[in-house]
């Protein structure tokens, strides 16, 4: 995370961290965890360095809620739905390049573990991730 942030202060983004929960009883490797959580904190940064500097905010949650971990990032850009529909297609990118294989990768991780990744995005509130992983059983 304080990578993160010095490459967000670096870019003049507001990096808001909100972490509710240890993850203690999270059965992911922490390698596949970093992969996972630096590849949605990456594009959400790149997904608010062309705005106003008064924008250029990102917030990421960690938290526990019904049995779930929890892991967000939130961001003031606006996804349009053609672009939220191929968002998790290998070799999709809105960026020039050879891009494409971030949300594939974060997807097939998520998965693997019997979580799930959602995304919302609308003008007025934002692009939204959120993975969700199950607590192991027992603990």
């Amino acid at each position: 995370m304080l990578v993160k942030a010095g490459v967000a202060a670096t870019r003049n983004i507001t990096l808001e961290i909100n972490q509710q929960s240890n993850l203690a009883a999270l059965h992911v490797p922490s390698m596949e965890l970093v992969t996972v959580v630096g590849n949605l904190l990456n594009n959400a940064m790149e997904a608010v360095e062309d705005l106003t500097p008064a924008l250029r905010t990102v917030t990421f949650k960690i938290y526990e809620k019904s049995g779930l971990y929890i892991f967000q990032t939130q961001n003031p850009g606006y996804m349009p739905p053609d672009v939220k529909n191929k968002l998790f297609e290998l070799g999709f990118s809105t960026k020039p390049g050879d891009r494409g294989t971030g949300l594939a990768s974060v997807k097939y991780q998520v998965e693997k573990h019997n979580g799930m990744i959602l995304v919302s995005s609308n003008p007025e509130k934002g692009t939204r991730f959120t993975v969700c992983y199950p607590r192991r059983r027992g603990a």
